[in-house]
């Protein structure tokens, strides 16, 4: 028995094989690769892992998904005054984005729920893009206390909620991470529709601040209105 023990862990399983041989039927359980067996075994757990985290997915982090695509729609909506307030930046490029942005959140979220690599790619690249343009608008635009806020605030408590949501993934609390990760899709679009209002109501006189409200708009700005 020392001998055999000395040769390793790799000697001693296919003794195990050898001397379960003569149990007559239990002789095709346990012959074959060892090795192989465990490795499609825990293969089918992970399949079957996936299909539960599928499967436990609530119809409002699916619907959560789309929330890119309509503050896109709202931004191409105000296109005039947007480019009105602000000429300098691709408010085009952007909108576009975010339409195809809640399409790739639906794909890797809530269809493939992670299992497809391209899905997931084509959001996070996606997905970082659209959060990096949001800070570089303090570079372009021209903005009172009310915008700095709006951008600042739901931009910040939108990574907090998604690093929170990673976290909670991370340790297996599936219905957490739905509420972290529906947050995220939830704040930087709500702060981008209000901010986009805001700015509307701004560029078209609507709110009545007088020289204050001049001083936040750029020179073409004045005849959007």
């Amino acid at each position: 028995a020392q001998a055999i023990l000395a040769q390793g862990p790799y000697f001693v399983l296919p003794c195990v094989c050898v001397c379960v041989r003569g149990e007559g039927s239990m002789t095709f359980a346990i012959e074959g690769n060892i090795s192989g067996d465990i490795e499609n075994f825990l293969d089918s757990v992970k399949q079957t892992t996936a299909k539960d985290h599928h499967g436990s997915l609530t119809w409002w982090f699916r619907a959560c998904c789309f929330c890119y695509s309509a503050v896109g729609i709202e931004m191409l909506w105000r296109m005039h005054t947007l480019s009105c307030h602000c000429p300098s930046y691709p408010w085009q490029i952007e909108a576009w984005l975010l339409l195809l942005q809640g399409i790739l959140s639906f794909l890797h979220d809530a269809h493939f729920a992670g299992r497809s690599a391209i899905a997931k790619r084509a959001d996070r690249c996606c997905a970082t893009l659209l959060t990096l343009c949001q800070p570089l608008k303090f570079s372009f635009c021209t903005m009172d206390v009310m915008q700095l806020w709006l951008l600042a605030s739901f931009w910040t408590i939108g990574l907090i909620c998604f690093f929170a949501g990673s976290r909670a993934f991370a340790k297996g609390k599936i219905q957490s991470y739905q509420v972290f990760h529906s947050m995220w899709h939830v704040a930087l679009p709500l702060g981008g529709c209000l901010w986009i209002e805001y700015t509307h109501l701004l560029v078209t006189g609507s709110l009545q601040q007088g020289t204050w409200q001049d001083a936040v708009l750029p020179s073409e700005g004045l005849a959007c209105r």
